[in-house]
Formats: structure tokens, sequence, C-alpha cells
């Protein structure tokens, strides 16, 4: 496939100079030059220049500035949903849309595997963690369309991620109040076993509490995966991606209370809720993968996955609706009277 430099080049005449750390508290003391911070050198111009990658259609994404972003959902999608022609529903969610298209019109790809997203959640506080692992990644190219056939039939997008292949050994691990991971890495065998493993956990329950339905969220998403290769001969390599997740989202809704109308004339609406909400998604990924290069330039992959999921949605929650108009500022005045009461039953065995 060919690939090219692409090159964006600024002159700005009669500026003062700017050093390669534009932000001093946050970089290394090695980059910042002791006439940095409140002092500066007046130069005739200055040249400022961009270079990005491109491998056909695809645009490279580096890992260097997804990890200086803040995400919520714990996801590398989150990225993704900031580009161009990307559309996003919520903060919570690692779904997207691109040009008008579906959420299921998204193709996803580790080291050539299709990855499928079987879980039909209902909201985004039922979603868990998505399949890429950021701790294990070595490079993420997206394309908003026009990509190449070989990733299949779907219009909207493709996502093709590649895990690295470790030359080392060393780990790194993190823990917080809601999320947290582990992962692993090396070489054995005189360096033809390599693997990559790694360990994800999620609670959004803190976050979850600070939206307008109040109740007992108690959100649970796991998920393992592993990557490991083995040079059978210089051109013989076999190798296999094995994933497991099991995620579990329990919420006992008790009340929501939502504002609404002019300034002359203010409504409220109170809901009161009764039951629980209990869903699970399991999914199992396995995949063996033998690959031969008789050439640089060739290369022959033979492929065997399985996919094997599982989602269980239940739920039994009664809701009762209260419609009253305010004499003042919303959550300040009382109601007069009631114009609107109704009740509701939602149940699923799924």
């Amino acid at each position: 496939m060919a690939r090219y430099d692409h090159i964006q080049r600024l002159v700005v005449l009669g500026v003062t100079a700017l050093s390669r750390c534009f932000m001093p508290v946050l970089c290394p003391a090695s980059e910042v030059p002791a006439d940095s911070v409140g002092m500066s050198v007046s130069t005739g111009a200055v040249v400022a220049t961009s270079e990005q990658r491109e491998s056909g259609l695809l645009q490279q994404v580096f890992s260097s500035d997804y990890a200086y972003m803040p995400n919520p959902a714990g996801t590398i999608e989150t990225w993704v949903k900031w580009m161009p022609g990307v559309i996003q529903t919520s903060e919570l969610s690692s779904q997207y849309a691109v040009r008008g298209g579906n959420f299921d019109d998204n193709l996803v790809y580790v080291n050539d595997i299709e990855i499928y997203k079987p879980f039909l959640v209902r909201s985004s506080q039922q979603e868990g963690l998505t399949f890429v692992n950021p701790d294990l990644v070595s490079s993420v190219k997206f394309s908003a369309g026009g990509f190449d056939a070989r990733y299949g039939d779907k219009t909207a997008s493709v996502l093709d991620v590649a895990y690295r292949r470790p030359t080392e050994r060393k780990g790194s691990a993190s823990v917080g109040m809601m999320s947290g991971h582990l992962a692993l890495e090396g070489t054995a065998a005189g360096q033809r076993l390599t693997y990559l493993a790694g360990y994800r956990y999620k609670s959004a329950g803190y976050l979850l509490n600070t939206l307008d339905t109040h109740g007992d969220y108690q959100p649970q998403f796991h998920d393992f995966q592993s990557y490991l290769t083995y040079a059978i001969r210089p051109e013989w390599t076999l190798s296999f991606l094995g994933y497991v997740s099991d995620n579990t989202y329990r919420f006992l809704p008790e009340s929501r209370r939502v504002a609404f109308g002019t300034v002359q004339e203010m409504y409220d609406f109170t809901m009161y809720y009764d039951g629980e909400e209990n869903d699970r998604y399991r999914m199992h990924v396995g995949n063996l993968t033998l690959q031969y290069m008789p050439t640089p330039r060739t290369m022959i992959k033979w492929m065997a996955s399985a996919t094997s999921m599982r989602e269980q949605e239940r739920y039994d929650v009664e809701n009762s609706y209260l419609l009253n108009p305010l004499l003042e500022q919303p959550g300040t005045a009382d109601s007069l009277l009631h114009i609107g009461v109704a009740s509701t039953w939602d149940h699923a065995r799924n």
C-alpha cells in the first residue's frame, strides 16, 4: 500500500522564538531552557513544521495524543469521536456514527481480525469496556470512508488497530476510584515467543450517580485479553489472540425530577420508581493465525476465529409520574396542583 509523508510548514515573520516545549510547567526539565520563563529572544522568523504519515486513505492516530485526553468511557474510541465526519451521542458511550450512517456500520479490526460488537445496549450507562485495550496498542488507523475493499462491505468507517510485538519484559499498572488496569509483556525462548496480556476493570458508579435519575448504580465491567506470537521459522509465525469479558449492570432507580417551560410558565415533572434492572453481557473471542512471508513484500495469512457471546437483560420497573405547575423558579417553589398523574410498568426478559 502506498505511503507518503504529509508536511505542513508555517512561517511567521517578526515574532519571538519559541522553544520546543510550549508549556514549561508540564515539560521535563531537560526540555526547558533557563531563559524560557519570563524571557524571550527576538528573531526574524519562526518556522513551525508538522509531519503526519498516512497509509492510503487511513489516517494515523498517535497513542501519545490519546493518553492526555479526558476519557470517561475508558476506551480508545473516544479519540475517534472527535475526528471530522464522526458524530457522537453521549460522552459515556463509545459508539459513534460517521457521515449520517448507523452505529453498526463501523468496522473494527485488531491485527487484521474483524471484531464484532453484538451487544444491543439500550443506554450508555450499560456499556462496558470495548474490545480494544489501549495498553496493548502499537498503532491505530482510522478512515471515515473510501477505505480498501479488503476491510469488508460496510459503508461508514474502519478502525484498524495493531497490537505491538514486545522486545523486552515490562509492565504497567494503574488503580483509580472508577477503573484500573494491568498490562504485562515480554519475550521468551530466545525472543521466538512473545506475549502481551492486559486486564481491565471499570466501575462508573460515582459518575452515574451525578445523572438526573437518582438511585443505586452498581456497574461492574471486567475483561482480559492476551496476544501470543511464536516464530516457527524466520518466514513462518503462529499467533493467538484471546479475549474474555464479563459486564454486569445493576440499577435500582428511585426518583427523577425535571423542570421545563418558560419564565412565565414553569412546570415540574417528577418521577418515582419501584423495581430494579439486572443486565449481564459476556463475550469470548479466540483467533489463531498462521503467517507466511516468503519475501519482505509478500505476506500470506490463514486465520481461524471463534466468537461466543451471551446477553441477558432483565428489568421490572414501575414508574409514577406527577406533572405540576410552579410559581417561581424550578427547585425553589412548591407546586400549585397536580395537572397530570400517570403510571407505567416496564418489564423485559431478554
